[in-house]
């Protein structure tokens, strides 16, 4: 039997109309380039920018999901980060408005992303790492429908500058991908799977008292740093050997968990880390929009397109995917650059000077 939400929730009460959402939707970053990355001139440097490319907001990294302070274990913290996001994926399910949940389902994914971040980099301590990372893997799995739903109809708005320009009309295209989104949210299997993910991370949120971990300090975190460090490499080799929609997807999964340990561990030098993962995130998120082409792609044949039209969008995917690619690919050669025991040795000296430095 699928579990039921509580009736708190405004979207799971009995005989709400769930109806057309707007179409508001998060416009993909089809025009990004390296100039994106984010934080201090110094940083531009490191990764063969131009000065003045990597600016903005300082010390922006987040005051919650980080390892960041002395006089407390790495197990307490390790509790106290899962907590805040168990709680905010929780929170963003059970308010979501039941005509546009799309902002909702995107946080509360990455909210759990970041958790099974945190989890990977605390494996080798954590006896539970392997029940709990599945279990919230599988249950995530559950609403990838309707996150592709979305991701396909923002990939579309992305590419419409280029197409108009192309002699595309997009149009009819786009109440094709809206109607498919519509027919989702109307779907009471949608809403039974997104009861049965808020009634998992509620079955997590009552057993993270229990989380314990066997290790302390940097031996809790060493082996899950060393070895998503070591796969985020592996999938560079793979990416430049063999640069494909598979290879490059399961590449960014490996960066994203990477640029989460560097803001857990952030603490240890603020900025030097908020340089590494802003760089680390602009390059998931380049990568992300290569795979949402994939996916606008993987749909062509099902939209209202005259055929030259289709053929024309096609080649225009094909464009963009090799431009990311080429963006991608080098900053990724730069980000990934030292070898692994190098860069964890680095980063544990850190660690290291910062304990003996507070105390």
């Amino acid at each position: 039997m699928t579990p039921r939400i509580s009736a708190s929730s405004s979207w799971a009460k009995a005989g709400i109309a769930r109806t057309q959402s707007t179409t508001s939707v998060r416009n993909i970053r089809m025009g990004v380039s390296l100039s994106d990355i984010g934080d201090t001139d110094d940083a531009a440097e490191w990764f063969h920018l131009p000065s003045g490319t990597i600016g903005g907001r300082r010390g922006c990294l987040s005051m919650t999901y980080k390892i960041a302070t002395t006089d407390h274990s790495v197990g307490t913290l390790f509790r106290r980060i899962a907590t805040d996001q168990v709680g905010s994926a929780i929170d963003a399910l059970r308010d979501m408005p039941e005509d546009d949940p799309d902002e909702a389902v995107h946080d509360a994914r990455k909210r759990i992303k970041k958790l099974r971040a945190l989890l990977r980099l605390v494996r080798s301590s954590f006896p539970g790492y392997q029940t709990e990372n599945r279990y919230l893997r599988d249950n995530t799995r559950l609403v990838a429908d309707y996150r592709d739903a979305v991701a396909v109809l923002e990939a579309l708005d992305g590419i419409e500058p280029a197409a108009r320009e192309a002699g595309v009309d997009l149009t009819e295209a786009r109440k094709d991908l809206v109607e498919r989104r519509r027919l989702l949210l109307t779907d009471p299997e949608t809403w039974d799977r997104f009861t049965t993910l808020l009634t998992a991370l509620e079955t997590v949120r009552s057993a993270l008292p229990d989380w314990t971990l066997e290790a302390d300090g940097w031996e809790a975190m060493e082996p899950g740093l060393m070895l998503t460090y070591k796969r985020a490499r592996k999938g560079l080799k793979r990416a430049l050997d063999e640069p494909n929609g598979e290879t490059l997807h399961e590449w960014r999964k490996r960066v994203k968990y990477h640029r989460y340990h560097a803001r857990l561990l952030s603490p240890t030098w603020p900025g030097f880390f908020d340089v590494h993962q802003r760089a680390a995130k602009q390059l998931a998120r380049i990568l992300g929009d290569r795979h949402d082409l994939d996916v606008l792609d993987a749909h062509l044949e099902e939209l209202s397109l005259p055929d030259k039209d289709r053929k024309a969008m096609s080649s225009l995917l094909s464009d963009e995917r090799d431009r990311l690619e080429a963006i991608a690919l080098p900053l990724g050669q730069r980000l990934l650059a030292d070898k692994p025991k190098a860069l964890v040795g680095r980063w544990q000296t850190w660690w290291e000077l910062r304990d003996a430095q507070a105390a």
